[in-house]
């Protein structure tokens, strides 16, 4: 039961954490749409969204990937 509720706090803190971001990491984008790398990078590279790289980082704006996203489903 302490476990659950430990789950569930840290659940509630990346969410959180989630909502208060302004971009977003390949690897956040292939959690929120449960896709591979591969198919998470293809994204990027047609450009459905808008990302910048950040050195060697792909940073992808959370506002343009929330309206893709809201065109999607």
């Amino acid at each position: 039961a302490d476990e659950d509720c430990v789950d569930g706090l840290l659940r509630d803190q990346r969410r959180t954490v989630m909502d208060n971001k302004r971009v977003y990491s390949v690897q956040e984008i292939m959690d929120i749409l449960n896709i591979s790398s591969t198919t998470a990078y293809e994204l990027v590279r047609k450009k459905v969204f808008h990302s910048v790289m950040i050195g060697s980082h792909i940073r992808i704006s959370r506002k343009s990937f929330d309206e893709w996203l809201s065109t999607q489903i």
